[in-house]
């Protein structure tokens, strides 16, 4: 700890005695022909690089020798600046296909060169579009669901540092603040202080750090999402990540969303970030009801580091997304990437009930083809609003209380769904039977008046049985036996 304080305390002075010396006036900076080599010489060992850093310093250095007659500026004073009402965000999304609304500037990474970052206007700001994939990571160059994005940084090295930044006025359409990035770095395996960086800060109308909005990407750090390109050896890659920040209790204030990405510190290695935003409201929940034995999925915002979920049949589900059955409320509690705590938010579930769906059929007797159905579904609230009978898989009708002609004998099924004003449901299923008719037939053989005759009963049915019979040889003769005698 106490090297590092020294370190600091070194570059601090060097930076004072460099950057003093050309306060308030135009800095002439060193061609590769006047380069001070033993200065940068030094410099490296006072910050104390092993040789191996020491060379890839003074290389680059020499790589990236400085353009005469270029003037370094001051930085605008950001307290002064945010001190005076700014507007609500502006082009946040670079959806204007420009960089309107925002700031750029550049310099170099602090040990690289102690004017730091960022005392230059301009810098690599360049607004994506089309399809195109980064050839590191193979990953689009336009944030998903958008038409531009920006490109901070390039694939060039030399210890650069670029930035851009705006300021906004904080107020309830815009106090739920999402940015979105992808990272491609070089990864040369140097202590972490070192390495390619992409930085983000959010700063308060007095220039402050707002608490819990500090993020520092480096390469071969511990943020977790990073993998190995395919494509190029020694680059590691960061795929489109979100990142939400709550402003709620800035509202009112400006605000500062900086955005820095840097060259490694011995200026052979570089980086570079992709960068979209969105300024929306802040949404801490809401309510939604289903039909009773229905699931609805709840799902929290992207961008926050972890996610727990309490409930009914919840617990401590580490998910970003629920499937919620059980009627009450859903609490999400979230963390921060920087690791602070975050926003919680509640979801509310309600179950519409569902119909019961009922019925009974009646027919002339039992071998006849048309049965009337009458309609006996009920619900508890709210109405049934349609009903849907199907006969037999074949037909549908969708009144109330059909009446329905079968085409003959068997047995059919029949379905009766009843839908609520919610579109709940129900189905209730019955079979019945259509009975054939019997033939009747008989024979008796030709004899004497007076004869006693014996009646064959030839009668027949193509299914089930024939229970009873009714003989009537007039006269009020009647008989109920199956093959009967009479004179």
């Amino acid at each position: 700890m106490k090297k590092n304080y020294l370190l600091l305390a070194l570059l601090g002075f060097i930076y004072v005695n460099i950057y003093g010396q050309f306060n308030n006036a135009s800095l002439t900076l060193v061609t590769e022909k006047n380069l001070n080599t033993s200065f940068w010489n030094a410099y490296a060992d006072k910050i104390n690089l092993t040789a191996n850093e020491k060379k890839e310093f003074i290389n680059s250095h020499h790589r990236q020798f400085l353009i005469p007659n270029t003037t370094i500026q001051k930085q605008f004073n950001l307290s002064t600046q945010n001190n005076t009402m700014a507007g609500p965000c502006v082009n946040i999304d670079f959806e204007n296909g420009n960089l309107s609304g925002w700031n750029t500037s550049c310099g170099f990474h602090p040990i690289f060169n102690p004017l730091g970052c960022c005392p230059n206007p301009g810098g690599q700001q360049t607004i994506m579009t089309g399809t195109t994939l980064d050839p590191a990571g193979g990953f689009p160059i336009v944030a998903p669901g958008g038409n531009f994005s920006l490109r901070l940084g390039n694939n060039l090295t030399g210890g650069e540092a670029d930035r851009i930044e705006q300021t906004f006025l904080v107020n309830l359409n815009n106090c739920n603040f999402k940015y979105r990035y992808a990272v491609v770095f070089q990864d040369p395996g140097h202590i972490s202080s070192q390495q390619p960086a992409f930085q983000v800060e959010m700063l308060d109308s007095l220039g402050l750090q707002i608490p819990c909005t500090y993020y520092n990407v480096t390469a071969g750090g511990s943020i977790p999402g990073f993998f190995n390109s395919p494509n190029l050896a020694g680059v590691v890659f960061k795929p489109w990540s979100d990142v939400v920040v709550d402003l709620t209790n800035y509202i009112g204030q400006n605000v500062t969303i900086r955005f820095t990405t840097f060259d490694c510190a011995l200026g052979g290695h570089y980086g570079y970030a992709y960068i979209d935003g969105s300024c929306l409201s802040f949404i801490p929940g809401y309510s939604d009801s289903v039909c009773n034995g229905s699931s609805k999925a709840f799902c929290a915002p992207t961008g926050f580091g972890t996610y727990t979920w309490n409930g009914p049949g919840i617990v401590n589900s580490q998910n970003l997304c629920i499937n919620a059955s059980n009627p009450g409320i859903y609490t999400c509690q979230t963390t921060l990437y920087t690791g602070c705590s975050g926003p919680q938010f509640t979801y509310t579930l309600s179950n519409y009930p569902n119909p019961i769906a009922s019925f009974n059929s009646q027919s002339a007797n039992a071998c006849s083809t048309q049965f009337t159905f009458s309609n006996s579904s009920t619900i508890s609230s709210g109405f049934i609003s349609n009903y849907s009978w199907n006969f037999n898989n074949t037909t549908t009708v969708t009144l109330q209380n059909p009446t329905f002609n079968f085409p003959g004998t068997g047995t059919y099924s029949i379905n009766l769904t009843a839908i609520s004003n919610h579109s709940c449901t129900s189905s209730n299923s019955q079979t019945l039977t259509i009975s054939p008719y019997p033939v009747a037939s008989f024979s008796a053989p030709s004899l004497c008046e007076n004869s006693v005759i014996n009646f064959t009963n030839n009668s027949s049915i193509l299914s089930g049985s024939i229970t009873n019979y009714t003989w009537d040889f007039g006269g009020g003769n009647q008989s109920g036996l199956i093959h009967p005698n009479y004179t």
